[in-house]
């Protein structure tokens, strides 16, 4: 049996951690990093590289729990900040603005771009089943059973403010709770009809 490729994180998402480390400017924040973990968040992050998935889970850790006070509002709304510069910024090519639904449709391949294991499946739910409802997508995580409650939160967000961001409003978002070994995680989207620009 073929080993598997050890798990990765793009740049991209790390950089955002880092950054948000560096403006604590809390020199006491790197000690509970390990030498190698520390190494990387006081050097230079390459966005288009890729990075130890262990280096974006200790860093996200450290600051859900040391800088948030492990409040569920403020990885939400991490989330919500990363959606949006992300999305208008470095991955700006999976927005659909005007069209929520084409924007989801993307997150497969966006997660792709984030994480080098697990996996977004996406499915448009038949009109038939719910005719009254048509805005909405059932989306689901999977492969991740070690998924961070920190990202469950900020993925919340992250999805809310995609959403938004594609002209979406009102947005709902039924999510299945975070339980640890839970391999797949489904969750349901829906919005108001999207607004006129």
């Amino acid at each position: 049996m073929a080993e598997r490729e050890p798990r990765k994180a793009k740049g991209t998402l790390v950089a955002q951690h880092v950054r948000i480390l560096r403006r604590a400017k809390d020199e006491s924040l790197l000690e509970e990093f390990s030498p190698e973990i520390r190494e990387v968040v006081m050097s230079y992050i390459l966005p288009s590289s890729w990075y130890p998935y262990e280096v974006y889970e200790r860093t996200l850790d450290v600051i859900f729990n040391k800088l948030s006070n492990a409040q569920d509002d403020a990885a939400r709304g991490m989330g919500q900040f990363m959606a949006s510069s992300l999305l208008m910024g470095p991955y700006s090519m999976y927005l659909k603005p005007g069209d929520p639904a084409a924007t989801l449709k993307l997150f497969p391949v966006f997660w792709k771009n984030c994480f080098n294991f697990g996996k977004v499946n996406y499915a448009i739910p038949p009109k038939a089943a719910a005719p009254q409802d048509s805005n909405y997508v059932d989306m689901d995580i999977e492969d991740f059973p070690d998924l961070p409650y920190p990202l469950y939160l900020i993925a919340q967000g992250f999805l809310n403010k995609t959403v938004e961001l594609a002209g979406g409003s009102a947005t709902e978002l039924e999510m299945a709770a975070w339980k640890p070994g839970l391999e797949r995680y489904p969750c349901r989207i829906r919005w108001e009809k999207a607004l006129s620009r």
